[in-house]
């Protein structure tokens, strides 16, 4: 603040520099210019120059954390970069309520508190840029924009013995069940009128069975009714078609471990067994706001929780879905559930939801805004920020290799349906319908046949 000040002389101005609390003589004005080399705005770096600044911060690892007695994390790096830029000195101290600070009758604690009240001159703890915190406090230029995300422990992977039903779907399978036990019925059918079928009915069903496995023997050759020989003849040529699939098919799956069922989509969360929990009520609240309807399935279920490590564990035991930054989940995935091969007992979705801009808090107007906003910029271009970042994670661990799980989305192997074996399918039914046409035919043709030789011997009596 610069306040002008007659010091007697009609034509010298004394000027005053308001520095915190304090009022000091910064230059003098005498009408036509100023009698010191001073800049009648002090220059930036002026204002920070060999001053201590009060910065609020927490554990939020990547972000900021304390190890061994000494602050890390990317974010300290970045603002500890700034500090010797501009000459300045850091005085960190936690919030002494609350973490990032929840709003109560007009007021907030934690972090948002301290630089709402000024207790603080800066802030950062993978700080969100929120509307409802504009209000109270100011943000720096944002330095990486984060999105919300969602992990689950990975489900076991079914039994191997199950890949030999694995070729086909579950439509496929009931479909094959349908026309075999309609071949069945077809068979005793027809063996309530021909004697020679009901003999052989039972090596008749097993010969259905035999062909499945591609096992025959030379029944057909002794068939002598018309119907049942067309009937095993369409029933072979659709079962070709059928039989060869799912031998291919079966090769693979076999050669390879069975997958666990994952899900990928906002979607399928909504519909997902395990109600979401995250660390605080700000996703929450907006998943409850929001006006798609699968996040409002998914506020539904929702479980809100202030115990970050509770909520990890309670994720590890399968019990929940966990929503957070996309940056923290990555980071505790690579940290804490990846073994030396990239191997990972987590699985993130592909979709995320609520990007977030993240930045430096300060108090309302702030005179260092310009300053810190201005060295975030030269870092985040410069390529300084992501490389902090990327520091963090490798320190963490080796990266997840099975990032895959969100690939295999696209690339998994893809059971064969009723469009794939319809083929075989038609010939079948085609084959059942003109063998029951048969059956029919002669039908009616052996009770011509015995009509004509009741004729024949009564005739035959009577002469």
């Amino acid at each position: 603040m610069v306040e002008f000040s007659n010091s007697g002389n009609d034509n010298l101005f004394k000027i005053y520099m308001r520095e915190d609390t304090a009022i000091r003589t910064y230059n003098y004005w005498n009408g036509t210019r100023f009698l010191l080399d001073k800049p009648i705005i002090p220059r930036q770096n002026d204002l920070l120059n060999n001053k201590t600044l009060r910065a609020v911060t927490f554990n939020v690892s990547p972000s900021s954390y304390k190890e061994n007695n000494k602050w890390k994390g990317y974010e300290n790096r970045i603002m500890d970069t700034i500090s010797r830029s501009l000459g300045f000195k850091l005085a960190r101290y936690p919030p002494p309520k609350g973490l990032w600070g929840e709003l109560r009758n007009g007021t907030f604690d934690g972090l948002v508190g301290e630089l709402q009240f000024e207790r603080a001159d800066l802030g950062w703890a993978n700080l969100f840029m929120k509307y409802d915190r504009l209000e109270f406090m100011d943000f720096s230029e944002a330095y990486y924009s984060d999105q919300v995300c969602f992990i689950y422990k990975k489900p076991p992977p079914p039994p191997q013995w199950l890949a030999i039903t694995s070729p086909l779907d579950g439509y496929t399978w009931l479909c094959l069940f349908v026309i075999i036990i309609a071949g069945s019925l077809f068979l005793y059918l027809l063996s309530t009128t021909d004697a020679l079928v009901k003999s052989a009915y039972s090596a008749n069903v097993l010969l259905i069975m035999g062909t499945l496995i591609d096992q025959c023997d030379n029944t057909i050759s002794r068939m002598k009714s018309n119907s049942l020989r067309l009937f095993f003849a369409f029933w072979l040529a659709g079962i070709l078609v059928i039989a060869t699939g799912y031998k291919g098919s079966l090769i693979s799956v076999m050669t390879v471990p069975l997958k666990p069922s994952l899900i990928y989509t906002m979607s399928e969360l909504g519909n997902f067994d395990l109600p979401v929990t995250s660390f605080g009520d700000t996703f929450f609240e907006l998943t409850n706001k929001s006006l798609d309807q699968n996040l409002q399935k998914i506020a539904k279920k929702y479980e809100i929780n202030y115990d970050y490590d509770m909520a990890i564990e309670r994720m590890n035991k399968s019990e929940v879905v966990m929503g957070e930054s996309s940056l923290q989940l990555v980071y505790m995935q690579r940290k804490d559930f990846t073994n030396e091969f990239g191997e990972s007992t987590l699985h993130m979705l592909k979709d995320c939801t609520f990007s977030f801009n993240v930045a430096i808090g300060l108090p309302r107007n702030s005179r260092f805004y310009d300053s810190i906003s201005n060295k975030l910029v030269q870092l985040k271009e410069a390529g300084l920020v992501n490389h902090y970042i990327q520091n963090e994670f490798d320190k963490a661990g080796k990266n997840v290799q099975n990032v895959g799980d969100n690939q295999y989305k696209n690339t998994k192997y893809k059971e064969l349906g009723l469009y794939n074996i319809q083929v075989g399918l038609v010939v079948y039914g085609l084959g059942l319908l003109v063998a029951f046409l048969t059956l029919c035919g002669e039908k009616v043709l052996n009770k011509n046949a015995q009509a004509n030789n009741r004729r024949n011997r009564h005739t035959l009596r009577q002469m």
